[in-house]
């Protein structure tokens, strides 16, 4: 990334998207602090932009301290530029093969939207220069824009056509920007008398210039909507990294809106505002780069790596998997209870009921019923699991048996592919003790999961013929199929299980 100058907030914008736009959705969840606020590294994006609101009211007042109200012209400019950024929010991440695809049958591609886009500010560029100049020439010139002034005024068409038709997205945006930063430079000084004047094209008859400002912003929103379209329609939707890049892209216009016709206001408060949202990308990268070691560390075992990376950073105990699950989750389903037992007793880690649930933990499955409600009872993790199909995969009999007191289903599928019951996760685990729990408390000995797998189909591959038993005491039928067509038997048959297969 290329540092940009202090006090450039538009460049100091960028810096940060062009480190942001990419993060997952994980990535916005790893341990961060911006202020008091700890909700992960989504606020390095929502601070950038509460910075530059608040930067944004202070620049108003101080235009209203020293008797600088913003003219009509400069209101509307405003405007215009903040659909200026939104489109490039909206273009962030764009790649040249997106650049090219039509999004369906008989629709342009995103090359040809954003390529109308800017040829028709070409125009609306040269319609408003020219309505203006004429009035300060004495209006002696017709009103009717001149059927070249845009090439006079902006080089030749063929120029942009170029740009337009065989040109990457970067070097027609670089077009763009010098192009918009003219039309906000030289329309800043015009006055409320003269956006009254008429300005005359296809139409025939003749409209203000102040209707011609208002047009640049519209035809900039109603093409940015169709590039959102288009983008959703190629299977490429707006992530939440860049659905709150748009939010800060936003805020970025309203506090640049407020220094057209006033560049110098408060350069200081502008430089301390650059300077903390360059600050904010790198602190973004940082904590996304430790939370992706801590978890590499996790699942490859390596307890000295994780106890460095948790010295460094006792925050990262909170970090999350690609697939969102806590790593200390993650810790106990790679088996790594030594390092789960690390992050667990590391200070300030913030534990979920599922991860009570699974540790055995009964004091966090405890406090989190208390704080949430019975409603936490039955809800399930970003992989899918309920608290108690957790518990019960994992052995933990006392958390198992608090959470079926309390209300837990014992015939919880899980919402995922696996398509799990918690009888299925006890059967799986060999927990014999939190089989007979569950069996005591009304789970359906014959449900069915992934597969058409069976509890009886789980007992006999894993030869526990105790298992066996208690299913079949309470209606387990050895006869049903799994979707192959084998009973129970033939799998205790296939694990050598004799005694099981007898059973059956």
């Amino acid at each position: 990334m290329t540092q940009p100058a202090p006090g450039d907030l538009s460049a100091a914008v960028a810096y940060l998207a062009e480190a942001t736009q990419h993060f997952s959705d994980a990535d916005l969840g790893q341990p961060y602090r911006w202020g008091a606020h700890q909700e992960g590294v989504r606020f390095a994006l929502l601070g950038a932009m509460h910075e530059l609101r608040t930067l944004a009211v202070e620049l108003a007042a101080e235009r209203r301290r020293l008797g600088q109200p913003p003219t009509r012209a400069q209101h509307a400019l405003a405007q215009y530029h903040a659909a200026y950024h939104d489109l490039n929010a909206v273009l962030l991440g764009v790649s040249a093969e997106e650049y090219e695809q039509p999004p369906a049958p008989g629709e342009w591609p995103l090359r040809y939207v954003y390529g109308h886009m800017v040829g028709a500010e070409r125009n609306f560029f040269a319609l408003v220069h020219y309505g203006l100049w004429r009035q300060r020439d004495g209006g002696s010139r017709s009103a009717t824009l001149p059927e070249d002034e845009a090439n006079r005024l902006l080089g030749p068409y063929a120029t942009f056509g170029t740009l337009m038709e065989s040109g990457d997205r970067e070097a027609l945006a670089a077009y763009h920007a010098i192009q918009h930063d003219r039309a906000l430079a030289e329309f800043a000084t015009i006055s409320d008398a003269e956006i009254d004047g008429p300005s005359v094209w296809w139409e025939g008859e003749p409209y203000t210039l102040e209707y011609r400002l208002h047009r640049m912003e519209a035809h900039l929103r109603q093409h940015t909507v169709q590039v959102q379209k288009s983008r959703d329609q190629l299977a490429r939707p707006a992530t939440e990294a860049r659905r709150l890049l748009r939010l800060v892209y936003g805020a970025l216009a309203e506090a640049e809106g407020v220094l057209i016709g006033a560049p110098d206001l408060a350069a200081a408060e502008r430089d301390t505002a650059a300077v903390s949202i360059r600050q904010l990308a790198d602190s973004a990268v940082a904590a996304v780069t430790q939370a992706n070691a801590l978890v590499a560390a996790v699942t490859a075992g390596d307890r000295e790596r994780v106890r460095e990376l948790l010295a460094e950073e006792p925050r990262l105990a909170n970090a999350i998997s690609r697939d969102g699950v806590p790593i200390i989750r993650l810790a106990t389903y790679y088996g790594q209870e030594v390092i789960a037992g690390m992050l667990g007793d590391t200070e300030g880690i913030a534990l979920e009921i599922w991860d009570g649930a699974a540790l055995g933990r009964a004091d966090v499955v405890e406090a989190n019923h208390k704080g949430w409600g019975d409603f936490i009872l039955n809800e399930y993790s970003r992989d899918g699991y309920s608290p108690l199909q957790l518990a019960c995969f994992f052995g933990r009999e006392e958390v198992a048996r608090y959470l079926i007191e309390k209300g837990a289903n014992v015939n919880a599928v899980s919402l995922n592919a696996m398509a799990v019951q918690p009888l299925h996760s006890a059967v799986a685990g060999d927990h014999t003790a939190v089989v007979a729990l569950l069996l005591a408390a009304g789970a359906d000995a014959n449900a069915a999961q992934q597969d058409g797998f069976r509890p009886l189909h789980a007992a006999a591959q894993n030869g526990n013929a105790e298992i066996a038993r208690l299913l079949l005491a309470h209606g387990g039928d050895p006869a049903l199929t799994d979707d192959q067509g084998r009973p129970p038997r033939e799998l205790a048959e296939e694990k050598g299980a004799a005694d099981v297969a007898a059973l059956l």
